[in-house]
């Protein structure tokens, strides 16, 4: 798998959207993790960059269902499916996912 940025353009607790093979994925920073999944609310669909996240968990921007970002189970509205998730890598400084991998 191509790399999809370099690891020092992405700070730790920054999010961004990017799109790997036509799939949109939110990629974040947290506690030193690289965390990567479908940037898509299961609620509403809406995109996710602009969530907040408080201790692992992002809350959606449109209609704040919450999101746990390391297994994608969405924690609130009870009911809705889960996000995909994405294993990622660095590889000489570069961050890579794996687009078969996660859940």
């Amino acid at each position: 798998m191509p790399a999809v940025m370099p690891l020092a353009a992405l700070s730790e607790g920054q999010q961004v959207a990017i799109n790997v093979a036509g799939v949109d994925i939110l990629l974040r920073l947290d506690a030193g993790r690289l965390l990567a999944v479908a940037n898509r609310c299961p609620h509403a669909g809406a995109a996710l960059q602009a969530g907040q996240v408080t201790d692992g968990v992002l809350t959606c921007p449109r209609h704040g269902a919450r999101i746990d970002l390391a297994s994608g189970r969405c924690l609130t509205p009870q009911g809705l499916p889960s996000l995909q998730t994405f294993t990622t890598y660095v590889e000489a400084g570069k961050v890579h996912i794996e687009m078969g991998g996660g859940s």
